[in-house]
């Protein structure tokens, strides 16, 4: 009995300090997971000194490694303001206007910009409304498509665009108008037809540029996908796999992985950072590359299995939507070959029997196909289509 009790009292301090490790490896992976301190320790009652002492260890090991920097004001700030326009907010800083613009290397950026100030008190009111409908997702298009424009910006350099477009035309219409060689129904179609033609394209570019970059992305994620599977397995952490597809030359997706790291450097939590560049690049399959990768950073689950799969699925879907692509450009084909063949052609024949005095005796009708109408459908309609119409056909292409 005597050594049952010398037992009992020998394994009793091992148990108590058994079940203490425990804790507090129960603490530190709420930690890692993005608990505060009060919430890992939160029903346990641990070792306050050793927690915070393997805390600093943590973090000057993350120091060495380059995840953990200290954040600045300015830094944090910067990474809520990040956040709100995530979340569709708009952002409470003070954005850069179109005096900015004159510093630009871009000469055309230069003269739209001064041909703003020069005008700046009308063209506000247009540039404004242009802004209070489409700003928030220019805001975040702007960023995906990484132009190095804020809205207001960007905006300024459409409206100088449209104006002077539609300037430019008023000019010549009014010359044509004076030497009577031309008659004023066509001439205020191509006035309404120019400017806005100018204005749906220069709205829709920032748009495109970051469906492009979305679509690069994709095109490489299957590569990098396999990539981090093989370094996983080998047992390579996180951390070390999202810094190696930085600096695999992934194009797209090692400049987004680049800016993740970059954001982590500065105290961004990695949860947030990812999902923040997954949201704002809009890609339904990035986005599931992410969750899975948070998911694995909170549960510390293998990842190596689930990124084959999923490489595997966005293959499919990549073959799916360059088959619909070509199926789309074979319906496109006749539009282009209305546009480019049979409008100018019949545009000639109308003008041609609007020529001849005997018909335009009994039908009024073509009366106003003359030389002024062909002038503007050669000149402006055709050309203005087949400019939109190669636009959508270059933003629908989802690449090879």
């Amino acid at each position: 009995m005597t050594d049952l009790k010398k037992l009992l009292k020998k394994r009793g301090p091992v148990e108590e300090k058994k079940t203490s490790e425990q804790k507090m490896k129960e603490a530190i992976t709420r930690l890692e997971a993005g608990a505060s301190v009060e919430e890992a320790e939160e029903g346990d009652e641990i070792d306050r000194k050793a927690l915070a002492s393997m805390l600093g260890r943590l973090r000057e090991k993350y120091k060495r490694e380059g995840y953990l920097k200290e954040v600045s004001e300015e830094e944090s700030e910067r990474s809520k303001q990040m956040k709100k326009i995530m979340e569709g907010g708009v952002i409470g800083v003070k954005e850069a206007g179109a005096e900015e613009l004159l510093g630009v290397q871009s000469p055309i950026v230069k003269v739209f910009a001064q041909f703003y100030l020069s005008l700046e008190a009308p063209l506000k009111f247009f540039r404004n409304a242009l802004q209070a409908t489409f700003g928030k997702s220019l805001e975040r298009n702007l960023i995906a498509a990484r132009m190095n424009y804020t809205p207001s910006q960007y905006l300024t350099i459409v409206t100088s665009a449209t104006i002077i477009t539609w300037l430019v035309y008023f000019l010549f219409a009014t010359l044509f108008i004076v030497t009577g060689t031309a008659a004023l129904g066509p001439l205020i179609a191509g006035a309404l037809f120019a400017p806005f033609l100018i204005l749906i394209v220069g709205i829709l570019i920032p748009s495109s540029n970051a469906a492009k970059v979305a679509s690069n992305i994709e095109k490489d994620l299957p590569f990098a996908l396999r990539h981090m599977s093989i370094e996983i397995r080998a047992g390579v952490g996180i951390f070390k796999t999202m810094q190696s597809i930085a600096e695999s030359g992934y194009g797209e997706l090692s400049i987004g992985f680049q800016k993740v790291l970059s954001d982590i450097s500065k105290g961004v939590p990695t949860e947030d950072a990812l999902e923040n560049w997954s949201n704002l690049m809009g890609s339904e399959a990035l986005k599931r590359v992410v969750t899975h990768i948070v998911r694995a950073l909170k549960t510390g689950s293998n990842l190596s299995d689930i990124m084959v799969t999923i490489a595997e699925d966005v293959t499919f879907e990549r073959k799916a939507k360059i088959q619909d692509y070509a199926q789309k450009l074979n319906l496109m084909s006749l539009f282009l070959m209305m546009i480019a063949i049979v409008l100018p052609v019949m545009a000639g024949v109308l003008t041609a029997v609007a020529s001849s005095p005997s018909i335009t005796r009994f039908v009024s009708f073509f009366a106003g196909f003359d030389t002024s109408f062909l002038t503007v459908i050669y000149f402006i309609i055709i050309p203005g289509l087949l400019t939109m119409f190669l636009f959508f056909i270059k933003a629908g292409d989802p690449g090879t």
